[in-house]
């Protein structure tokens, strides 16, 4: 199997590209690599130093901040062992190795990378995309995108399939109602995947698979102030990187667009939970809308309330009877799909 191995700069900051022309499943791919470099068992603990934080291997440590992409995938995964139809062409397949979450956000790295996928189609293409509860990226009223977060010991892997430029054909006959595509040319692809990856370590920060928690992988620069990368551009206040233009507001990464104050859109390292989970919400397709829930082929009917602060879908059924949802339990469609 060929593997190229490369590089790739972003905004002053570096991560690691590993990259295959097909594989099983990237996120199948990536928990190889972290097993192969993990001394002991994979079903043992990583041992604790003096200071709470996880002990990690070298090997381990230098794979922290990779993605593992693939051009195809023969067997594609999404949530609760589905099928992820992966033809290749243009589109995205990606697996991220992070460190184990470190606080409570943790359990929201699904919701969190949603918002970086929406915000990266957002910046680069004209597109508007929704997010179904709890990890699909509709646009136009199909499915465009597929998340799914695999916590294992020493590390998370966090998959996301993006479908590029797919046509009819591409699609199996059996998803053609529900999953679509975005198209884009080369130069738009580059810049929407190097956006995505950017925003997905940033918000993975608050999710507490960043540069904090595990002790930093600062890729080669020293971590300054409470969390972040120096990298060259000098990190300020709470870890915010300054890279020229400075931190606005209250924790905005500028970046030539003027974000300030309580604007909502964070865009950068400063981001909080509630600053992403209140962006979740803005782009949910559920919210007040009338839904199927099905678990074990039984189907029941009930409007979708509100999603609450840990990721939870809160739906109230035709009785009044209100239920908390976790996505690990339940399918949950639109009632006219």
């Amino acid at each position: 199997m060929e593997v190229i191995i490369d590089v790739h700069t972003e905004k002053n900051w570096e991560y690691k590209i590993i990259q295959y022309e097909e594989v099983d499943s990237t996120n199948d791919e990536a928990k190889r690599l972290i097993r192969a470099a993990t001394p002991a068992s994979a079903d043992s603990k990583p041992p604790i130093t003096d200071d709470n934080s996880v002990a990690v291997t070298p090997a381990l440590y230098n794979l922290y901040g990779s993605v593992v992409v693939a051009r195809r995938q023969t067997a594609g995964r999404g949530r609760r062992g589905r099928e992820f139809a992966s033809p290749g062409l243009d589109s995205v397949y990606a697996s991220f190795i992070l460190p184990p979450p470190q606080n409570l956000e943790g359990q929201l790295i699904t919701a969190f990378a949603a918002v970086a996928v929406c915000e990266a189609i957002e910046q680069t293409t004209s597109y508007k995309p929704g997010i179904k509860w709890v990890n699909d990226i509709f646009v136009d009223g199909k499915k465009v995108c597929g998340i799914l977060a695999e916590t294992i010991p020493h590390a998370v892997v966090l998959g996301i399939g993006v479908n590029i430029n797919l046509g009819k054909d591409d699609i199996p006959d059996e998803l053609r109602d529900i999953a679509g595509s975005l198209y884009m040319d080369d130069a738009t692809r580059e810049r929407f995947f190097s956006v995505m990856a950017a925003l997905v370590f940033r918000y993975m920060e608050t999710a507490g698979c960043g540069a904090t928690g595990t002790g930093g992988w600062a890729q080669g620069c020293e971590a300054t102030g409470a969390s972040g990368w120096a990298q060259g551009c000098g990190a300020t206040g709470a870890g915010l990187w300054a890279e020229g233009h400075g931190a606005t507001g209250a924790g905005l990464w500028a970046e030539g667009c003027g974000a300030t104050g309580a604007d909502g859109w964070v865009q950068g390292c400063g981001a909080t939970g509630a600053d992403l989970m209140g962006a979740y919400r803005t782009r949910s397709i559920l919210l007040g809308k009338r839904i199927n829930i099905i678990k074990d082929e039984v189907k029941r009917s009930a409007v979708a309330a509100e999603i609450a602060d840990d990721g939870a879908l809160v739906v109230r059924y035709d009785d009044g009877s209100i239920d908390t949802l976790r996505s690990s339990e339940f399918s949950v469609r639109l009632a006219d799909q």
